[in-house]
């Protein structure tokens, strides 16, 4: 689906057959619901024609009521027809509205013509912008509404404005009928002046001006677009070049309107606090940042040194009178920065490790004694040292000495101790305390109360009694919790054993929903799986999907596509479905912002309906999936509107798969039943399954006149899975091999080791170089010439100037998750994606170059390969038209890229050899994801050329993605 952009709030309604037709070179929006036009020729809401009547105070045509009477002729009494105080059915009004028309009251009194009172509310009082009824029948009247007068809103003048005492009845006399005969049924006259006598109305009210446009007028919010009213009620929006606005951008100044964009001024904000001991500079959310530093500084204190900054304020950590000597109190002045020392008494430490008790005397330390370093040790000779203190030297090993204790022999020193072996006192029994009497020798052996084992292993630890182990008696318990395993323990080992049941054993899962289980490999497997949730969506069943209607996007009216259960639209292939889960309108699934030259324009189709919570989490390693009959009836474009299945995690609100039905031409207007749709990211969590259309990113919507989508008979299970689900985690076939170590998925391509992203990827417990498949890779083989972008300078590279802002560059722009090679990548977009305007569509095509300029010479005579990290997100399939578009080259050239005279170098074969330049289309087989790309340049061998990175988006349409990424040059010869 093609998108067209218009500003959000810039929306034309241009009903000519109302209101009349106007041009004026910008869009309008007619607020007022009919054509500016003051004194009515003909039936104007609801008064007969005149302009502010022709009589007055019950004049045949005029206001204050219409009809024949005076001051309202005819049956009514102060008005005419059948209402009272008023024209027409209303009640101290004309006509059948309210505030002058319609069905309302207290429309039009004495004094002010029934075109004043009327035409003013023609539009809707919601705020919102004129729908098609208020602008074809305004105020419940039919005919043709001429309008309102363009300056003039809503005013009622009481009667008793100006009394009715000398005015004389123009044309008809009342006939007895008095203004109490019929009382106003909404604000009654409660002292209604006599008819008779009653002079002319010289002094109507005056009337009130207010804009034609309503009372929001006709802002829209947007700095750089000039607002008008005009005075036949229709709003004009102009832009305004040069002129100042804010771009959100804290960081600039001199911001100034472009079109209709704000667009960022040369300025720069100055960030100057005048503080040392910040560092300045600007960020473009929050503005001026004044980060504290670390810099040395002065704090203006001569009393002070090694000043330094410490939380944005500069401090001094030292005193600059500090003289060393303990004996001293050292004092410095403030004002002259001068020293002064004044001697002090008391204990001191004069420095030398030998001396203790030292005190101050006359200014110095001294009179200490001589410090004892003897360590009472035979073994070590003791002395000090006035560099280190006591020193306790060991003598030499072999020494002979005394310990001192009589369950030692033959003793000697070693290393500065004296030891000597000891006898054997243990008696083997671990309820005695084994020990030696120092004074005799003698051994001594103490009964304890320590934990033992007698006997059999497999009873549980008893307690030591008298020297004895009393066992407790109890059994070990040998428990695995399989409930496919016999358990066993081995009394002469203590350990427990576990030996597999045969298969088919019945056991228990100890999964409630499954009804029978057996064993499969010593493990237990249910035969059947659960069901979780199911809805048929019958006619007037209770709705189990919470469904969200967002609010429209002003002024657009409220949104008549939802999710409801019906049976509207009628579509021949779902005959006999009954009531469905269905997202449209009853006709299509376009909720109208207006018409722009015979152009359909929609508002997004964003509504949503939400499953109930479905458990996964007490299934065990059953496999979730989906089953439901779906039809659906679509624009048939690649970029939106797919019906979209988002599996929602309940705990944490994040969205673990998102899943687009297909949009072939075999997909779209055909009943599917029975489709199936496999969930492993939900296993073993709570989920809720979200329902909606796959989001557009313009601004509104083209076409969208297909019936919508259609869901019935909505299952969700959990299920034994008999065939190996690859990357769920989950043994589903029951083999005993999960994923990639399963044959079912190891030659698939999400099961190769791709060698160099440091992940076991085949899951064989090998990584990289240390896996056999990739021993002969480039990867695990050792570069002759690199080109690594480690940091974000890019001096090396020289990069083609941006079109439209979208450019090759070297940063960190934007977030695409964590980068393993440095802090930045040589990237193509502006920032955020490779589009040229805001809203992606329609926009100018976009190519840029990026040349690294040093020239790398190629060994002769050997095979050269080049080895690249990419990571790609860009539209459009390999195959088909998508082929030519947003396509990465990686081009080296020994001719500074002749290419046959063009700088195209297509990659026709990939890799094209052309004139001296080998080009290589990089795949697009694995998007957002780093993979190692490899091409070979042997045809390059022995000359030095030129490494440089292309891209081409082919048109300038659904450019909304990141972009290409590229890091970590390499290059190989064999």
């Amino acid at each position: 689906m093609r998108m067209n952009w218009l500003p959000s709030a810039l929306v034309a309604i241009a009903l000519c057959a109302v209101a009349g037709c106007v041009d004026s070179g910008s869009t309008v929006v007619s607020t007022a619901g009919a054509t500016a036009k003051s004194d009515a020729t003909t039936a104007t809401d609801g008064a007969a024609a005149g302009s502010d009547a022709a009589a007055q105070d019950g004049a045949a045509v005029g206001s204050d009521g219409a009809g024949t009477g005076s001051d309202g002729g005819g049956t009514g009494s102060d008005g005419s027809g059948t209402g009272s105080d008023g024209s027409g059915t209303g009640s101290d009004g004309s006509g059948t509205g309210s505030d002058g028309s319609g069905t309302g009251t207290d429309a039009i009194a004495d004094g002010v013509s029934i075109e004043e009172a009327g035409a003013a509310d023609a539009a809707t009082d919601d705020g919102d912008a004129p729908t098609v009824s208020d602008i074809e029948d305004p105020d419940g009247v039919t005919g043709q509404d001429t309008g309102a007068e363009t300056s003039y809103p809503d005013v009622a003048s009481a009667e008793a404005t100006v009394p009715d005492g000398n005015q004389p009845d123009d044309v008809t006399p009342d006939t007895g009928v008095p203004d109490t005969a019929t009382p106003d049924t909404v604000a009654p006259d409660t002292n209604p002046p006599a008819d008779t006598n009653q002079p002319v109305d010289t002094n109507p009210p005056a009337d009130v001006p207010v804009s034609p446009c309503g009372p929001a007028g006709c802002d829209d919010g947007n700095p750089c677009t000039v607002d008008t009213c005009k005075a036949d009620g229709l709003c004009v929006w102009a832009t305004q070049a040069n002129t100042p606005c804010e771009d959100g951008d804290k960081c600039t100044t001199g911001d100034v309107c472009q079109g209709l964009l704000c667009k960022a001024g040369s300025g720069k904000a100055v960030c100057d606090d005048k503080n040392p001991c910040t560092t300045d500079s600007c960020g473009a959310a929050s503005g001026c940042i004044f980060a504290p530093n670390t810099a040395t500084c002065d704090d203006g204190d001569k009393c002070t040194l090694q000043d330094a900054c410490s939380a944005s304020a500069c401090k001094g950590t030292q005193n600059a009178c500090e003289d060393g000597k303990p004996c001293t109190d050292d004092a410095c002045n403030k004002v002259s920065g001068d020293c002064s020392w004044t001697g002090k008494s008391g204990a001191c430490n004069d420095g030398n490790p030998c001396t203790v008790n030292e005190s101050c005397k006359t200014g110095q330390c001294a009179g200490g004694e001589v410090k004892v370093c003897d360590d009472k040790e035979v073994c070590t000779t003791d002395s000090c040292d006035v560099k280190v203190g006591c020193v306790n030297a060991a003598v030499a090993t072999g020494g002979k000495c005394d310990d001192g204790s009589a369950c030692t022999a033959n003793d000697a020193c070693a290393n500065g101790k004296c030891t000597g072996p000891a006898p054997s006192c243990n008696d083997g029994n671990a309820c005695t305390t084994d020990g030696c009497d120092p004074k005799t020798g003698q051994c001594t052996l103490t009964s304890n109360t320590l934990p033992c084992q007698a006997g059999d292993k497999c009873q549980t630890p008893g307690t030591c009694k008298n020297g004895q182990c009393a066992a407790s008696g109890a059994p070990k318990v040998c428990n695995d919790t399989n409930p496919c395993t016999a358990d066993s323990c081995d009394p002469a080992t203590g350990a427990c054993m576990f030996k597999a049941a045969n298969d088919g054993a019945v056991c228990d899962d100890a999964i409630a929903c499954t009804k029978e289980s057996v064993c499969v490999g010593g493990g237990c497997k249910p035969k059947v799986g659960c069901l979780l949730f199911s809805d048929t969506f019958e006619c007037a069943s209770n709705p189990t999907f919470a469904v969200v209607v967002p609010p429209p996007t002003a002024p657009n009216p409220p949104r008549k596509v939802v999710w409801a259960v019906d049976q509207t639209p009628i579509v021949n292939a779902l005959a006999g479905m009954g009531c469905m889960l269905n997202f449209n309108d009853g006709v299509d699934y376009c909720d109208q912002i207006g018409f722009n030259d015979g152009t359909q324009q929609c508002q997004f189709p964003v509504g949503t309906a939400t499953s109930p919570v479905l458990d996964f989490s007490a299934v065990g390693g059953l496999l979730p999936r989906v089953t439901f009959d779906t039809y659906y009836d679509v624009d048939n474009t690649s970029a939106t509107d797919s019906p979209r299945i988002r599996v929602i995690e309940e705990a944490t609100k994040t969205e673990l798969k998102n899943v687009l039905l297909p949009k072939n031409s075999g997909d779209l207007k055909a009943l599917k039943k029975g489709y199936v749709i496999s969930l492993p990211e939900a296993a073993g969590k709570k989920v809720r399954l979200e329902l909606s259309l796959q989001p557009s990113t313009s601004n509104s919507s083209l076409g969208n006149t297909g019936a919508g989508w259609f869901i019935d008979n909505f299952v969700v299970e959990a299920i034994t899975g008999a065939v190996e689900v690859c990357g769920n985690g989950f043994d589903d076939n029951f083999n005993g091999l999960v994923d990639c170590a399963d044959s079912a998925c190891s030659a698939l391509a999400v099961c190769a080791e791709n060698c160099g992203d440091t992940i076991d990827n085949n899951k064989n417990g090998l990584t990289d170089c240390a896996d056999p498949v990739c021993v002969q890779s480039v990867a695990c083989k050792t570069p002759f010439a690199s080109v690594l972008l480690e940091t974000c300078v890019g001096d090396g590279w020289t990069l083609a100037a941006a079109t439209g802002g979208v450019a090759w560059a070297v940063d960190a722009t934007p977030n695409i998750g964590p980068l393993p090679f440095g802090k930045c990548t040589l990237n193509f977009n502006n920032g955020v994606n490779y589009c040229t305007n805001m809203s992606c569509q329609n926009a100018d095509t976009v190519s840029g170059i990026a040349t690294f300029k040093t020239g790398i010479d190629l060994p002769a005579g050997k095979k050269i390969a080049i080895a690249l990290q990419a990571w790609l997100s860009t539209e459009n399939p390999e195959t088909g038209n998508g082929a030519t578009y947003d396509n990465t080259w990686i081009e080296v050239s020994s001719n500074n890229f002749a290419c046959n005279n063009t700088n195209n170098c297509p990659s026709q074969n990939n890799p094209y050899t052309a004139g001296g330049t080998v080009s290589y289309q990089l795949p697009r087989d694995k998007l957002k994801v780093w993979v190692i790309r490899e091409f070979d340049a042997s045809t390059q061998a022995g000359k030095k050329v030129t490494l440089r990175v292309r891209f081409s988006s082919g048109d300038g349409q659904y450019n909304d993605f990141a972009g290409p990424f590229v890091d970590e040059f390499k290059f190989y010869a064999q």
